[in-house]
């Protein structure tokens, strides 16, 4: 089973890599000052909306922050806590 859920999580990011790699590659090319990131923001919210998360801004009194959670379905979860 866990080949399974391995093979399955290797799939999902083969298939998004090319978005990935250009949104990082945009963010190194277009740095911006600490809680001055409205591009990068404007950005990561865009494809998460994208690729079918619901997107909650301005988390914690901030512009720049921001809470993504997936739709609802089976199988494990993967949780991920991130400062750019």
């Amino acid at each position: 089973m866990i080949d399974q859920v391995i093979a399955r999580a290797e799939a999902r990011i083969a298939a998004s890599a090319g978005e990935l790699v250009a949104l990082s590659d945009w963010m190194a090319a277009n740095p911006e000052p600490g809680y001055q990131e409205h591009g990068a923001v404007a950005r990561l919210t865009a494809a998460l909306r994208g690729a079918g998360y619901a997107v909650r801004s301005g988390v914690a009194g901030l512009a720049t922050a921001f809470h993504a959670r997936p739709a609802p379905r089976p199988g494990p979860r993967i949780g991920l806590i991130a400062e750019y």
